[in-house]
């Protein structure tokens, strides 16, 4: 029970993770328990002391608990860990999400584990390699000689060389583990010395093709040198040979060639085997591994271990190339020694003077340690790299111009400044941003430009902020544009998640700026920061401390921060935090489609036909009486239900649309959930969704209608405009649903609802829906219906183009209402509907003032 409940609370977050130093830990474990339970006492002292000193002790415990969980819990697991190891179980690992010592030895605790895990399997391997390679000469050579003592068979030539060849191959294995056992000390002399490299490929054939017919074919010019360990070397080719002889086909031609390219040796041994595979040529020199054929021919797997080992020694490098058939293996070793510098062409070297591998240079240790990338899974790996100074420096002139588009000096609202600045926050992003998916970046880097340029076109501020909600939310689904639903919601809420490893990916980039000649620079920003730092906390306290001094500051110090600065800083560093979120998000690409599932049981035939049955059943019963209604007329309604036809239609038009959204909920459910094995499934499919589908659509079709009597009763508004144009875009997106259940298929779907809502609010743009409300009122007004000057008073810039149509003592009036002032705008501000309203104020304000203004006509 005990380790049932360790492990459940081995689940719980750890509050402190994010900390990096487990002392910083102890002090806030100390403060917060200590401020609770001081919290709780101080709260309840008074009224029941002994209860309350309970209770404060009790919550600090808690609140101690809760805090410490984090530093406890891997040094448990790592016990546990530890323990396992110890029977012999590496598979254990220690969730390490912390930063601090404890954290980061979780993490050292965790690459031990897994090296470990490696070194015990290679170990075995190894043994079970080599106890095979051995029992077959062994028992070869026992046979013979068992033969030989028991007069079974004669001494002879033929025996005595199998024997000789059996204890050849023993000795081969050998020779193989001693040179692993070099290869582990890393401490073995090359005496390189000049060669010529035909005669060197002649003895390594003539040798490997002893005791075999196989042809072969050797392309190495006349005179070609070569600069090595020759004895090393040679190990190397007969390796290499003695693989190409073993997996030759019967009857194939083992090729060598040799070659200088770029100041380099290059010796390649080809056969006509059945090659490697393209999975096995990256780890197939590793010790111990065998590719596909070695498997079935046998072999310890050190081979080839062993001539990457010795290649490397010398600096060259040692691959698998592209053969067809059979297998390639090319090696390049270098004409001139890195390590002396000394060429092939130049006297051999002293004995003594022999080469050894380099010692490995420690880098020192970073000033600042920032921990690792932040993944969140394997549907967003995190990066190590940093920001470049380039979109670090675009982002900080980006932060500086929209804080002063956004914060102006003017009061005449935003314009062309914010549009600017928002294209700036999703093109700047894709610049850092990978490959994949262009065309569905460029069409939505394009949609989310048009909704930023609104802002300096229209001066409606209702439809301004629904335009860059959208474009701030469209912004990420831009920069990786995910296919289904749940995708974009998970990308909808990505910024959040994007907090830690953006903040590292920033402050690495600003590491690195310091390293590329920014040094001087940082270091000048560091003194200013720190100078500032503590003249305004000393400074402060003076101040507070001595009137005198305090006059003295304010008179050196006249207001350095108004509202505008300030408004100005918070919003630079907004926008400069945001820009790098979506950098960090553009450069990393999560797979926001990944997480979620895919595939899920279906629900059975009965279960989900007969639900939604029911449902098309009440939306048949209700479109029956709203078709009475629709065909009784205005006396049908007032004998019935006590209404007027307008006040009718107002009452059910919210609940319709609230009817609308939640039958594409439906939809979407049912459409998941449904069953499509087999034919009749299907066919229901189709039927039922699309029945729901197109009786939802009369629904919208009875909500537009009762708007529209509505407004001919009292008018537009900003409401009734916006939910109009809500509506109709839900009855596109059910046309959609629509076309998808025919096919069944709808990997289209999400993104084009998505590109329709965009559209919508395009379109609600275009129409100018403040200069359209009051046309359309105005309209009305001069067939006889009221007019409501103080709600035209309260529309934006954009509707006073319309104000024409109006009398002069009206207009006047609604203008003297609006008081309109364009005078202030700057170029930053600038707005077409502004512009365009500043001339017909311009020549009413010339005109006579209304004697009666009361607001209403």
């Amino acid at each position: 029970m005990t380790d049932r409940l360790r492990s459940w609370f081995d689940l719980l977050p750890r509050p402190l993770d994010f900390i990096g130093s487990i002392k910083l830990k102890l002090a806030i474990l100390l403060l917060g328990s200590g401020a609770a339970g001081g919290a709780v006492l101080w709260y309840g002292l008074g009224m029941m002391p002994p209860k309350t000193t309970f209770t404060a002790a009790l919550v600090a415990l808690l609140t101690s608990q809760v805090l410490a969980h984090g530093m406890t819990s891997p040094l448990r697991q790592m016990t546990a860990a530890a323990q396992a190891m110890a029977r012999g179980d590496y598979s254990v690992r220690v969730r390490a999400t912390s930063h601090d010592e404890v954290g980061r030895l979780a993490e050292a605790f965790n690459r031990m584990a897994a090296d470990l895990a490696a070194a015990d399997g290679q170990r075995r391997e190894l043994v079970a390699n080599v106890s095979h390679e051995l029992r077959t000469p062994i028992a070869a050579l026992q046979a013979m000689l068992e033969n030989l003592a028991d007069g079974v068979a004669k001494p002879s030539t033929q025996s005595l060389s199998a024997a000789v060849a059996q204890t050849e191959r023993l000795g081969r294995l050998v020779t193989e583990l001693l040179d692993v056992s070099r290869l582990d000390a890393g401490d073995t002399p090359l005496r390189r010395t000049g060669f010529d490299v035909r005669s060197f490929v002649d003895d390594a054939i003539a040798e490997a093709t002893f005791h075999s017919d196989i042809d072969t074919h050797v392309d190495v010019p006349e005179g070609l040198c070569g600069y090595a360990d020759v004895e090393r070397l040679h190990q190397v080719m007969a390796n290499l040979l003695a693989n190409a002889v073993r997996h030759n086909r019967p009857g194939g031609t083992v090729s060598v060639t040799a070659r200088h390219r770029d100041d380099c040796l290059l010796l390649e041994v080809a056969d006509e085997g059945p090659g490697i595979a393209p999975a096995d040529r990256a780890r197939i020199f590793e010790r111990f591994t065998r590719g596909e054929r070695s498997t079935r021919d046998g072999g310890t797997g050190l081979g080839l271990a062993i001539a990457r080992w010795i290649v490397e020694l010398h600096g060259g490098g040692i691959e698998v190339t592209e053969a067809s058939p059979g297998a390639v293996i090319r090696v390049r070793l270098p004409l001139e020694s890195k390590e002396e510098g000394i060429s092939m062409n130049e006297p051999e070297p002293h004995p003594d003077a022999a080469a050894t591998l380099p010692a490995p240079v420690t880098p020192p240790m970073p000033l600042v340690r920032l921990p690792g990338p932040v993944s969140l899974g394997s549907w967003w790996r995190g990066t190590a790299a940093g920001a470049s100074w380039r979109f670090l420096l675009s982002a900080a002139v980006v932060a500086v111009f929209g804080a002063f588009a956004i914060v102006a000096d003017s009061t005449a609202g935003v314009g062309v400044g914010l549009a600017l600045t928002g294209m700036a926050l999703v093109l700047l992003p894709l610049t850092v941003a990978g490959g994949e998916q262009r065309s569905a970046k460029a069409v939505g880097a394009a949609m989310v430009c048009a909704l930023w340029s609104v802002v300096a076109l229209r001066d409606a501020d209702w439809l301004d902020t629904l335009c860059v909600l959208a474009a701030l939310g469209l912004t990420t689904l831009v920069l990786v544009p995910p296919r289904r639903f749940g995708g974009m919601i998970l990308g909808g809420v990505a910024m959040p998640l994007a907090i830690g490893g953006g903040t590292l990916w920033t402050f690495r980039g600003l590491l690195g700026m310091a390293g590329r000649g920014f040094g001087e620079l940082g270091k000048l920003v560091r003194v200013a920061v720190i100078s500032g730092a503590l003249l305004l906390v000393f400074g402060t306290l003076f101040a507070a401390a001595d009137p005198t001094f305090a006059g003295l500051v304010n008179r050196l110090l006249p207001e350095p921060f108004d509202d505008t600065t300030t408004g100005r800083m918070i919003v630079g560093g907004l926008l400069f935090g945001a820009l790098c979120l979506w950098g960090y998000i553009a450069t990393t690409a999560p797979r926001f489609d990944d997480p979620l599932p895919t595939t899920t049981r279906p629900a059975s035939r009965v279960e989900w036909a007969i639900p939604l049955g029911l449902l098309c059943a009440l939306f048949a019963a209700f479109l029956t009486v709203q078709a009475t209604a629709f065909f009784g007329g205005e006396d049908y309604v007032l004998r019935t239900a006590g209404l007027t036809y307008a006040e009718y239609a107002r009452t059910g038009f919210w609940q319709l649309s609230a009817v609308t959204m939640l039958t594409l909920l439906v939809i979407a459910v049912a459409a998941w959930k449904a069953p499509r094995a087999e034919r009749v499934d299907r066919l229901w499919v189709r039927l039922l969704l699309g029945t729901l589908c197109v009786l939802a659509l009369v629904v919208v079709a009875s909500a537009i209608y009762r708007m529209n009597l509505y407004a001919d009763a009292y008018g537009l508004t900003r409401l009734r405009v916006w939910v109009l144009a809500v509506e109709l875009w839900v009855a596109a997106v059910f046309g959609m649903v629509l076309a998808c259940g025919w096919r069944l298929k709808a990997s289209w779907l999400p993104r084009a609802v998505l590109a329709s809502g965009v559209a919508m609010l395009l379109g609600l743009a275009l129409v100018n829906p403040d200069a359209l409300i009051a046309r359309y009122n105005i309209d009305r007004h001069q067939h006889g219906a009221e007019l409501d000057l103080n709600y035209l008073a309260g529309l934006s810039a954009d509707a006073v183009p319309e104000f024409a149509a109006l009398s002069e003592a009206d207009r006047a009036c609604v203008l003297s209402l609006m008081a309109p002032d364009y005078s202030d705008e700057t170029v930053l501000t600038w707005n077409l509907s502004r512009h365009n309203a500043a001339t017909l104020v311009g020549e009413t304000a010339s005109g006579t003032e209304p004697v009666d203004c009361d607001g209403s006509r």
